[in-house]
């Protein structure tokens, strides 16, 4: 993969292949940010990190197209060899925040469907 390069002034953009490692180290830890940095700093030679990000560069990584891109490749690759073998997906969670109107929602279509 290519990305284009960062263009003029300001600090130096961090490497989004590095981002895309410590996003994947923070959810496999279920940590926050300051945590993830940290996890950064003790695995940084097992990851092979250039440099460490601070705590605000891996929560502005999420909204990174580069890093995206890189974590959608690495979903695609890593559900290739299993494809063929799922046949249906279970979450564990309706995937929506739970505020009131929702709630009410789900109340309705609950009622709906047991009648």
């Amino acid at each position: 993969m290519r990305f284009p390069e960062q263009q003029g002034p300001g600090r130096p953009r961090t490497d989004a292949f590095d981002l895309v490692k410590i996003i994947l180290v923070k959810e496999y830890f279920q940590t926050g940010e300051r945590q993830a940095e940290g996890l950064a700093l003790l695995f940084k030679e097992k990851l092979a990190l250039k440099s460490t990000p601070s705590a605000s560069s891996i929560g502005r990584a999420y909204s990174r197209v580069d890093v995206q891109e890189i974590l959608g490749k690495v979903f695609e690759m890593t559900n290739d060899p299993i494809k063929d073998k799922e046949t249906s997906f279970s979450a564990d969670g309706i995937g929506l925040p739970l505020s009131i109107p929702v709630l009410r929602h789900i109340s309705f279509l609950k009622q709906a469907f047991t009648k």
